[in-house]
């Protein structure tokens, strides 16, 4: 957090609610991105339960000057799997958001995505051996009343250790207004490459540009 953010936390009926303010003039974060308003974060002061909820709301928040507004909330797990034996972490997100852009022009976005660890849990220092499974679906409608959805078909993978890259691989497929596309993330090299197939024709992009 920057040093301009006020951060006040509360504790009722067994419940924190921690809000971030931003203030009325802003904060510059250290990515460069400009902030103001307020988060409200909530969730249970039973840090030891196996299911944690995390919910996220604003007020009067901007980010890089577009107002967010609506809500979005995290469902953290701890799980063992036939295939990863040791405890992992999995949080399901939902997300109930309209941005508001300095035009007037107005998006909304609506969806879920399940998040897995599979390998780093163990080594909380180590930011780098951590990787990703991602999938989910979401919609989100322009102003002019246009639909975009994508949903993973093909779980993505990620690893943090691939700085410059996007997922590693996994499929999405998307769909504007009735025309659908499918966007292939490769094989697990750690690249910006993706491969983009429509009417049949697949072409190479590079998400970076």
């Amino acid at each position: 957090m920057p040093s301009c953010a006020v951060i006040t936390t509360v504790l009722t009926n067994n419940t924190f609610t921690k809000t971030v303010d931003f203030g009325v003039d802003g904060c510059t974060l250290d990515n460069g991105n400009t902030v103001k308003g307020k988060m409200v974060v909530s969730f249970s002061n039973d840090f030891s339960a196996s299911t944690q909820t995390i919910s996220y709301t604003f007020e009067g928040f901007y980010h890089n000057g577009k107002k967010l507004q609506g809500s979005k909330s995290i469902v953290r797990t701890v799980k063992s799997t036939d295939l990863l034996a040791e405890a992992h972490p999995v949080s399901t997100a939902a997300i109930d958001l309209t941005i508001t852009f300095d035009d007037g022009s107005v998006y909304s976005r609506k969806g879920s995505l399940v998040k897995e660890m599979t390998a780093g849990y163990n080594t909380w220092f180590n930011w780098e051996d951590n990787v990703f499974v991602v999938t989910g679906s979401g919609t989100t409608t322009l102003p002019n009343g246009d639909t975009f959805s994508a949903e993973i078909t093909t779980p993505l993978e990620f690893k943090a250790s691939c700085r410059k890259s996007f997922a590693l691989k996994g499929i999405v497929s998307v769909t504007k207004n009735g025309a659908s596309a499918v966007i292939d993330y490769g094989n697990g090299d750690c690249d910006t490459l993706a491969s983009v197939t429509k009417d049949g024709v697949t072409e190479e992009i590079d998400l970076k540009k």
